[in-house]
């Protein structure tokens, strides 16, 4: 009898010990995995680079280790305003806030998290100094080859010259043109091509006179079209409406 006691004690401190062994490794368990989880989520560091892009204007790209859709953000001062850009694709952030004749203005960056935590700070730069910076890169370090490296340099060239142009024709800061830095070598790559422009003009109803046309110089280029209309019984001017304009 004793010994049936004993062996039943035995058996009852066995099967204590390997429920608290249970315990104690799915502890563990759940804890490796809650630390997995925190650790999957992801949280931006720093920025990994910029470039200027063209897409019906100047767009400057600010690409970061971030995550697309982890709810982080990138505040951006240029000038006199701020802008919090919160579209991220891929870990970039698309800028598109600068009017051509504004490509010498200097911008900084800050990245922050979803928590509103700044985790990174951009210095300041420009549209002009980063695309200064591309015109300066050898063929081989940016994996181009010769026809494609010249037209990079035939384009940036470009670039500087349309910017400086729109401020000459906007008055914008003319004493610091952003070509005026190119090099004799640099600047004879610009496009030698000059285009004609044409204008023809139809309209459909006697009462409307065409005023003229002008270009609008923001962060997308636009063109105004301005008409004269009166109305057809007092001869005093009326709003345009229910009109069409075509363009080709």
């Amino acid at each position: 009898m004793k010994k049936l006691t004993k062996h039943l004690l035995l058996l009852a401190f066995v099967m204590a010990f390997a429920v608290s062994m249970a315990i104690v490794g799915g502890t563990a368990k759940r804890n490796e995995v809650f630390a997995e989880d925190e650790q999957s989520v992801s949280v931006p560091t720093k920025f990994t680079g910029t470039n200027v892009a063209l897409d019906g204007g100047v767009i400057f790209n600010f690409h970061t280790d971030a995550t697309t859709g982890d709810g982080s953000y990138v505040l951006v001062q240029f000038n006199d305003d701020q802008y919090a850009l919160t579209e991220n694709v891929g870990g970039t952030f698309k800028f598109y806030g600068i009017a051509p004749q504004q490509m010498g203005d200097t911008l900084t960056a800050e990245l922050y998290t979803a928590a509103d935590e700044k985790v990174a700070t951009l210095a300041q730069t420009s549209v002009k100094a980063t695309l200064e910076s591309l015109l300066a890169m050898t063929q081989s370090s940016v994996g181009l080859d010769s026809v494609q490296y010249r037209a990079m340099k035939e384009t940036v060239v470009d670039l500087l010259n349309y910017g400086a142009s729109a401020q000459n024709y906007t008055n914008y800061k003319t004493d610091c043109l952003v070509n005026a830095d190119l090099s004799e070598q640099d600047a004879s790559l610009a496009t030698a091509k000059k285009l004609n422009a044409t204008s023809h003009r139809a309209l459909s109803a006697n009462n409307t006179m065409w005023r003229g046309a002008n270009v609008i110089f923001d962060s997308r280029i636009g063109l105004m079209f301005a008409f004269k209309t009166a109305d057809d019984n007092t001869g005093e001017a009326s709003e345009l409406e229910g009109y069409t304009i075509t363009i080709d």
